[in-house]
């Protein structure tokens, strides 16, 4: 999993050039290629919260370019 985390960090330190809209394709491109090759190795383990701690890896970097928000705060 820490090599498509890698790669992805790597891809998203591109992506910050693009304008918005650009990027946000971009991006989810890249996580339809990852995604089902990090769930299909936490099926393979059975380690799940290295699954969790990669999709928090990916939140991350999201947000870092400006593809992913905060979750609105409970009021």
């Amino acid at each position: 999993m820490r090599h498509d985390i890698d790669q992805l960090r790597g891809a998203a330190g591109k992506l910050i050039a693009l304008p918005i809209a650009e990027r946000e394709l971009a991006f989810h491109r890249q996580l339809d290629d990852i995604l089902p090759r990090l769930e299909a190795r936490a099926r393979e383990t059975g380690d799940v919260w290295a699954l969790v701690h990669a999709l928090a890896e990916i939140w991350q970097i999201g947000f870092d370019i400006g593809v992913m928000e905060l979750p609105p705060s409970p009021e």
